[in-house]
């Protein structure tokens, strides 16, 4: 995979206006980019998901003709579908429920594309080598769908999904990670020169607190946002600061979460959705 892979994707798909027509054009010339760039590649091909009901179809592809239509939960792709998580197969007749729709392919690497939580649809790589791709090569097309979805589903003026989280949280300065208890769902951890400082729910709180402030409530930024994107909290944390509403946030891998006094908590939400958020509680 060459290096300028990404920089030739960046010039070559143009933000996307609500034309779903151009959003195919789009994905036709990422498939045939993808083609290209990767070797030992015998199909790539995008599924689109129907809005409505769990079932993929044929999108732009490149390579032998293929299967039309795939449900959420049959073979590679509807398990990826189904489960929103890449699938990295090393011998697809291994795989329980493998659709062969090439009697070549080996290997094969799923990726979904996720827009608002929703998935939107798959890329699907095959090759008629076993183990082809690699961990690596997954990470670097989950970068490419993320990247594919924010040009060719968000529109400028779109606004992101906010998950509410339904509980209390506390933010605690702690003598050390001893106490903590990591089988919480939720549980955040900073460890700097001076200090140990956890967030965790109210209830779960460690014994050894050196100080503790609780009333906390919590949402988090829906979906998987790629690092380069910009600007995407600092709008949503100014629209509140406008409002005279104060935040705490934490940035995860796949997202940002933050964190707001329960005074003020059901202020904030009808503040966003007031701008244009939509609020999943």
């Amino acid at each position: 995979m060459k290096d300028s892979l990404d920089d030739m994707l960046s010039s070559l798909i143009e933000c996307w206006d609500g034309n779903v027509l151009k959003r195919i054009t789009g994905l036709s010339n990422a498939c045939a980019l993808l083609h290209q760039e990767l070797e030992e590649v015998s199909w790539i091909g995008f599924y689109l998901a129907e809005e409505n009901r769990p079932l993929l179809h044929l999108g732009p592809f490149q390579g032998k003709v293929a299967c039309t239509e795939i449900p959420f939960g049959k073979g590679v792709c509807g398990v990826a579908a189904l489960h929103k998580q890449s699938q990295l197969v090393g011998d697809v007749h291994q795989f329980p429920g493998h659709i062969a729709c090439d009697s070549q392919s080996r290997s094969e690497l799923v990726v979904p594309l996720i827009y608002k939580g929703r998935v939107v649809g798959v890329l699907d790589i095959d090759s008629s080598k076993l183990s082809r791709f690699t961990v690596k090569d997954q990470r670097h097309l989950e970068k490419v769908c993320l990247f594919l979805v924010e040009r060719l589903w968000r529109r400028e003026n779109d606004k992101m999904e906010l998950k509410v989280i339904n509980q209390g949280f506390s933010v605690c300065k702690v003598k050390d990670v001893s106490a903590l208890d990591f089988s919480n769902q939720f549980l955040f951890v900073g460890k700097t020169d001076e200090e140990f400082s956890v967030v965790c729910p109210s209830d779960k709180t460690p014994h050894n607190i050196i100080a503790c402030e609780k009333g906390w409530r919590a949402f988090r930024i829906q979906g998987v946002l790629d690092f380069s994107l910009v600007g995407i909290l600092s709008k949503l944390t100014s629209l509140l600061a406008d409002n005279q509403i104060g935040i705490f946030a934490l940035s995860t891998f796949n997202t940002d979460y933050v964190l707001i006094k329960e005074g003020n908590f059901c202020k904030a939400l009808q503040v966003l959705r007031d701008a244009g958020y939509s609020i999943v509680e």
